[in-house]
């Protein structure tokens, strides 16, 4: 615990604060730099999807043009800034939610906060400001995109220095209506967690059994590990399907 406060410490000294999208049950797609299907995204300081730049790489969902969808972001390392929701169509590594253009506005795209020290609009950059490492929740209904065919899309949520956490879609035509989506796949069987999390080995840190769980699972503090790794804190259930499925 003392390596790891220490390492907490210099993080907050000597970066900007990282930030790490939380899943939440029944959004439209797994977060691209998350750990699993439904884990939470890891904290980064590192672009528009938190460092993963490659479309699809943990799975597409699936949304329909003009739909309202809601995502939620957070700072993981204390210290605040504002939030706005971005999207952008076409595959790609997520810069595309950089431009202006991308930023989704209360007055055009009836985008509404949760869990923000500001309404959305009145924060830096045009979102809504944060409280301290507090859950903000996004809520916007997709620009339209009058497509026939299914596109890809990504949707993001950025802060004011563009990093942030994303999620990668297939864009249906409003015409068309949505097939269901399959049940995530399960992660092993009862009894197969381990305590083997390690979040920061160049500092000797063991994340596991300290007290917080870090296996970017639905209910994780941090997505620093591997899905079922921190069985201690996180619990058997995270390396089932009942976890996978927030049952």
């Amino acid at each position: 615990m003392v390596v790891r406060c220490a390492t907490m410490l210099s993080l907050l000294v000597g970066t900007s604060a990282h930030v790490s999208m939380v899943y939440l049950d029944g959004q439209v797609g797994s977060i691209r730099n998350a750990n699993s299907a439904t884990g939470n995204g890891g904290a980064s300081v590192n672009s528009p999807c938190g460092g993963a730049t490659t479309f699809g790489s943990n799975g597409i969902g699936l949304a329909q043009d003009g739909e309202t969808v809601t995502l939620s972001m957070r700072y993981a390392a204390g210290h605040n800034g504002a939030f706005r929701m971005a999207f952008a169509c076409g595959a790609g590594d997520g810069s595309a939610l950089e431009a202006g253009a991308a930023t989704l506005t209360a007055a055009d795209d009836a985008c509404t906060v949760t869990g923000a020290a500001s309404d959305y609009g009145a924060g830096t950059g045009g979102g809504a400001t944060a409280i301290g490492q507090d859950a903000m929740s996004i809520t916007c209904t997709l620009p339209a995109q009058n497509n026939a065919a299914p596109v890809d899309c990504i949707i993001g949520i950025l802060d004011q220095r563009d990093w942030g956490g994303c999620v990668d879609i297939s864009l249906a035509s409003a015409a068309d209506p949505l097939p269901p989506s399959p049940p995530p796949a399960p992660f092993g069987a009862a009894g197969e967690c381990s305590n083997t999390c390690v979040g920061q080995p160049e500092y000797a840190s063991l994340y596991a059994s300290d007290g917080i769980c870090d296996d970017g699972g639905p209910g994780a503090q941090y997505g620093d590990c591997a899905l079922g790794t921190d069985c201690t804190d996180c619990g058997t259930s995270a390396c089932v399907s009942p976890r996978l499925t927030g049952a």
